[in-house]
C-alpha cells in the first residue's frame, strides 16, 4: 500500500461539481419563469439556446452537457405541445443546433483537455513517484496539494530513500513558475536519487543538489533556486539528523501528542545559492517509539483565511490521533482557505513504529559544522 496524494481540497471540488449544475438550471428555471409570465410574447423563448451553452463554460463533462441541454429542449418541446406556440418549437430547434455544434467543437476541446491532463497525470507520478507506507523503522504518510484543479504538476517535491547511511528524505520547493520550475523540479528528484547513495553527510548531500542544480545554465538566468529539507533517520530510528536549506523547519511529534518546531539554528542557503554560506548547524533529534516528524512546504504555513490569518499547522498537528492525520491537515486547510489554495502545498509524515527500542535523548542536539 502506498501513501495517497489530494489533488485539491475536498471543499474545492464540491463547489465546482456544484456549480456545473446550479448556473445553468438556475438560467433555465428564471428563462421559463419569464417565459410563462410574459405569456410568451416577448422573444424570452429564444433564450433556452444558451443553457447548454452556459453548462459548457462552467465546464460540464458530456453527460453534464446532455442532461443539461435535454432538460432546456423538454421545456421548450411541452410550451409548443401544451400551449401550441411555434415560437416555442423553434426555440426547441435551437436548443438542438446548439448542442450539436457545441458538442462537435467544444466537446472535443474538452476530451483533449482531459488527454493532456492524463499526460500531466503521468508527469506528476514520475516526479513524485508513491512512498511506501513503511520503511525499515518508519511509517511513511504523504500528499500533495495543488492550488489549481488542472495543475497537477508543480514546484514542491518529497522522495525517500533507504541508503548505507540511513533513511533519507527529501522535501523541496522549487522557487519560480511555469514550464521551467516543473523542469527544475525534475533535476533536484534526479539529482536526489543519485546522491542520496553515495554522500556520507547531509551537507556533501546538499552541496551535489546545488550543483545539479546548477549545472543548468538557465536556472540562474531565470532566478530560480529551490529550498530543501533533508532528514536522514538512523537504522534504528532512534535519531534523527535534520538539514535545512532555507526550508521551513520540521514539526516533532511526540507519541504523547505534544508538538514542537525543530529549532534549526543557522539554516543553509536555498539550493542555488550554497557559495554563499560558511558553516551550518547540525541538528540530530532524538526519536521514541510512537514520534514523528512532519515536514512541509510552505504552501501550508503561508496559507490564508478571509481574514488574512495564517493556517495554524502546529496548533491542527496536536489535535487528533496520529493514523489519520495527514488527511485531517488536508482537511482543515481546505476548511481554512475555502475556495482555493494560493500555493501548491506538500506534506511528509514519518513516525517510528511503537514498539520497545533504545531509550534515546528526548533533547534536539546541535552542532556548528564549517
Amino acid at each position: 500500500m502506498y501513501g495517497s496524494r489530494e489533488i485539491e481540497p475536498r471543499r474545492s471540488r464540491f463547489a465546482a461539481k456544484a456549480s456545473i449544475w446550479v448556473v445553468p438550471l438556475s438560467a433555465l428555471a428564471i428563462i421559463t419563469a419569464a417565459d410563462l409570465a410574459l405569456r410568451g410574447g416577448s422573444g424570452v423563448c429564444v433564450m433556452y439556446a444558451v443553457v447548454p451553452a452556459l453548462a459548457l463554460l462552467q465546464g460540464a463533462d458530456q453527460r453534464r452537457f446532455h442532461l443539461t441541454g435535454v432538460a432546456a429542449f423538454s421545456v421548450c418541446f411541452l410550451l409548443a405541445v401544451i400551449r401550441g406556440r411555434e415560437d416555442a418549437l423553434a426555440s426547441a430547434a435551437g436548443v438542438a443546433a446548439v448542442m450539436v455544434v457545441c458538442g462537435i467543437g467544444c466537446l472535443g476541446r474538452l476530451r483533449r483537455l482531459a488527454d493532456t491532463q492524463a499526460v500531466a497525470e503521468v508527469v506528476q507520478r514520475a516526479l513524485l513517484r508513491p512512498l511506501p507506507s513503511r520503511l525499515g523503522p518508519l511509517r511513511l504518510e504523504t500528499r500533495y496539494l495543488a492550488s489549481a484543479p488542472q495543475a497537477q504538476v508543480g514546484g514542491d517535491v518529497y522522495d525517500a530513500a533507504w541508503t548505507p547511511y540511513g533513511i533519507r528524505l527529501l522535501i523541496g520547493d522549487v522557487m519560480g513558475n511555469g514550464l521551467g520550475t516543473v523542469e527544475t523540479a525534475g533535476r533536484l528528484l534526479g539529482a536526489f536519487r543519485e546522491a542520496a547513495y553515495d554522500e556520507e553527510d547531509l551537507a556533501s548531500l546538499a552541496w551535489r543538489l546545488h550543483v545539479g542544480l546548477s549545472r543548468d545554465p538557465g536556472v540562474g538566468e531565470r532566478g530560480v533556486f529551490a529550498t530543501a529539507l533533508l532528514v536522514n533517520v538512523s537504522p534504528a530510528g532512534d535519531v534523527a539528523e535534520v538539514l535545512s536549506c532555507g526550508h521551513p523547519p520540521p514539526l516533532l511529534l511526540r507519541s504523547d501528542g505534544g508538538v514542537e518546531e525543530v529549532e534549526i539554528g543557522s539554516p543553509l542557503p536555498p539550493l542555488g545559492m550554497l557559495e554563499l554560506s560558511q558553516e551550518h548547524v547540525r541538528i540530530e533529534v532524538g526519536l521514541r517509539p510512537g514520534d514523528g516528524l512532519l515536514l512541509y512546504t510552505d504552501g501550508f504555513t503561508e496559507a490564508r483565511d478571509a481574514d488574512g490569518e495564517f493556517f495554524p499547522l502546529a496548533r491542527h498537528a496536536a489535535c487528533g490521533e496520529p493514523e489519520d492525520l495527514v488527511q485531517r491537515l488536508v482537511d482543515d486547510l481546505a476548511a481554512h482557505v475555502g475556495d482555493r489554495l494560493g500555493d501548491d502545498a506538500a506534506l511528509v509524515m514519518l513516525r517510528r513504529h511503537e514498539a520497545d527500542g533504545i531509550k534515546v535523548d528526548d533533547h534536539v542536539r546541535h552542532s556548528a559544522t564549517p
